[in-house]
Parts: C-alpha cells; structure tokens; sequence
C-alpha cells in the first residue's frame, strides 16, 4: 500500500517526522511518493530524507520508516489522480489553504485519509521533535469538525440519491409499461408508496441544502 506526501517546505526533518509518523501509524503502507506539487520533482531532497532516517534508525519509528521505498513524481493539487494509487495523502507541511483543498477532494474518495502530524509536546525554541521521543498525534483531516460533518452530510447525500434515482427509474418504468401493455396492473398502494419514498428523499436533500 501506498501513501503520498505533498512536499512544499524546504524543512527536511518536517518531512522525515512524517515518515516516521506514517511508519509508526500504518504498518500496512509500504511506499511513499513525495508529491510536488508547485515545483518540478527533485530527488536530491528524497535522498536527504532516505539519510536523515538512517541517521535517526536508533529510534523504532525512523528505523521502520527507513524501510519504505521511496519515490517522486509531480503532480498539480487540481488533478484528477491526486487520490489515485494510495490509502493516504499528508499535508503535514503545506500551507493550510492547500491542506484544505486536498481535503475537500478527499470528502469525495473516503478510502484515501488526509494525513497531518500534530505535535503534543511544548515546541521549544532550539528542539527538535521526535516521534517515539516526543508526545505526537497523527490525525486524518476528514474525521475532525468541519470536514468530518461535511464528510457524513455527503454520504448521506449521495446514498440518498441512488436511492432517489432507483425509485424514480422503477416509477418511471413502470408508468411506460401501464402505456404500452394495458393488461399490466400494478396495485395503487405501490405506485402510492413508491411516490411517498421519492418525497421524502426530496424532502430531506432539500433539508441538507438548506443546513449548508
């Protein structure tokens, strides 16, 4: 399994802690992409980080994250494949505006997490942070405040509109065939039934719009 990390901060160890951090956290992901995004690739920086791991493998989480296999590519936050080919994408060390963004392409493929490594510990001026060392959270966007109700109002929205379209199709289906086959009779408390299900599932999809 495969996570991807977006790379925008020329801070090397921010992007070694979250290696760590992934390693620590999701023994099923076996290889990073390092994601540049507003720059051409550059594997000299993945180099650095592959060192800075070795360096630190005295530590259990840098020593597993060692182990990856590492890669590159470049890519624009606006495509289409963003999300391709992987269980997790980090944001750690972007700029919130395009955490945010990532995030809300993610409401809309819930197997992909959005990543971001949250320090517990007190930051004090001339430390550095450690996972494994120091107190850390690594959380997934999308499963806190805003962007976790966002989440839950959209798959709520969209089971209601497959729902929705069902119940119109076999309405409709069968309105064509009471047409062209007269002797095919359906009992009213069907028809009835089925007209009742569309209103709700209008009702409550206008209900959502208006709570946004």
């Amino acid at each position: 399994m495969r996570a991807k990390v977006l790379i925008q901060s020329p801070i090397i160890d921010s992007y070694v802690n979250v290696v760590a951090a992934i390693a620590d956290r999701f023994p099923d992901i076996k290889e990073i992409s390092f994601l540049f995004f507003d720059r051409p690739a550059n594997d000299d920086i993945v180099n650095k980080i592959q060192k800075k791991l070795a360096e630190l493998s005295d530590i259990k989480p840098y020593a597993k994250g060692a182990r990856f296999h590492l890669s590159t590519e470049d890519m624009s936050i606006e495509s289409k494949n963003l999300l391709n080919d992987c269980i997790l994408i980090d944001v750690s060390a972007v700029a919130k505006d395009i955490a945010v963004s990532v995030a809300a392409s993610g409401i809309k493929r819930q197997s992909v997490k959005v990543g971001h490594l949250k320090w517990l510990s007190k930051i004090e001026k001339g430390k550095v942070l450690r996972v494994g060392v120091d107190n850390y959270a690594y959380e997934d966007l999308l499963s806190k405040g805003v962007m976790s109700t966002l989440l839950k109002e959209y798959v709520a929205k969209k089971h209601v509109l497959r729902a929705f379209v069902v119940m119109f199709s076999s309405i409709l289906i069968i309105a064509i065939t009471k047409v062209f086959v007269p002797n095919f009779i359906i009992p009213d408390d069907v028809i009835n039934l089925f007209s009742l299900l569309v209103g709700a599932a209008g009702l409550y999809l206008a209900a959502v719009s208006l709570k946004r």
